[in-house]
């Protein structure tokens, strides 16, 4: 047993990292079921409309069951993980390479990414106070393509109580996970570690799962230009994370218009401008997402954070309609139609 402990550890540093959000009783952060993620060919759709390019926002930063899990081999905040076994068979020194999960068999034959659909892990975590066994099992894993060119594992997780509870995905609105590369706070929504002994399982209808699915994979590159700050600062944009401390200012359901400065997505509406993004929250804003939030109130509370912003809004200076020129730090871009909350 002491050598799978010691094998987790050198995968997670390892910690495999789930968030915290408010149960939503198995829907999607947009209100949608399950289905609305597939094609008829069941295949993963990241275009909730496919003619314009608008995706759902949503404040959901992760979307898992587990409040806290962390991996790190040993004991971390409520869990202790025991083991990994494949085929009945116990798996030895994980590790990450890039956003795939990697072990070797008691033969030294490497597993990685789909090589390990129906790998069982054993863990005890903390539910209500009481440390309880549990089983998480990898029932699917499928590359998923995103627009950047970089595959993504998508990963079916179940989990159960020992020794007869019954199987539910791990995953909060019943959608796959993707298995990201690095470890994020999950209060404040930044990146903490970028460390390729730190895993993320991040759900799809969420923030960090989605914003991968959209393209902006971390530790990927899309013409030369790392994508990490880009997810970094979809996942605010997303969220409507104006001052980049993880506190949403929109509601679940919002339609946005996500593009980028590299030209990954383009805009697909004529709506206006939100605001431009980076990694640390808005560069600039123009018209808040929600009425119910002016943007003298977003200024201030940048303030606060000492962060300057115009109280002009987003000007294209020069009339040549490219923001991004304007705003040399800004990544991502969203705009929106407002609404109340």
């Amino acid at each position: 047993m002491m050598h799978q402990i010691k094998s987790l550890v050198a995968l997670v540093g390892t910690t495999l990292l789930f968030g915290c959000d408010p149960d939503l009783h198995g829907i999607a952060e947009d209100g949608s079921s399950m289905t609305d993620f597939l094609d008829e060919e069941g295949r993963i759709s990241w275009r909730n409309i496919q003619d314009n390019g608008v995706e759902n926002n949503g404040v959901r930063w992760n979307g898992v069951r587990w409040n806290g899990v962390r991996w790190n081999g040993v004991r971390w905040n409520g869990v202790r993980w025991n083991g990994v076994r494949w085929n009945g068979e116990d798996l030895v020194d994980p590790s990450m390479i890039g956003n795939q999960i990697r072990a070797l068999t008691q033969q030294g034959q490497e597993k990685v990414g789909p090589d390990l659909e129906g790998a069982v892990l054993d863990a005890d975590i903390l539910v209500d106070g009481v440390l309880t066994p549990v089983e998480f099992r990898l029932t699917s894993v499928s590359p998923i393509a995103t627009p950047s060119g970089v595959s993504v594992d998508g990963l079916l997780i179940e989990q159960r109580e020992l020794p007869s509870g019954s199987w539910v995905n791990v995953c909060e609105n019943n959608a796959p996970a993707v298995s990201l590369q690095g470890d994020w706070d999950v209060a404040t929504g930044d990146k903490i570690s970028s460390s390729s002994d730190a895993s993320t399982w991040a759900c799809l209808g969420a923030a960090l799962g989605d914003c991968a699915g959209w393209g902006y994979v971390p530790g990927a590159t899309f013409n030369g230009h790392s994508l990490s700050a880009y997810h970094q600062a979809c996942t605010r944009a997303k969220r409507a994370d104006y001052v980049g401390d993880g506190g949403p200012h929109t509601s679940n359901g919002t339609a946005i218009d996500i593009y980028d400065r590299l030209g990954m997505q383009v805009p697909g509406t004529s709506w206006g401008v939100e605001a431009l993004y980076n990694e640390n929250g808005v560069v600039c804003i123009s018209t808040p997402r929600k009425t119910n939030f002016t943007r003298a109130q977003i200024i201030s509370k940048a303030a606060l954070k000492g962060k300057s912003l115009s109280s002009d809004g987003c000007v294209d200076a020069d009339n040549d309609g490219d923001l991004f020129d304007d705003y040399p730090t800004a990544l991502i871009a969203i705009r929106n139609v407002p609404t109340s909350l």
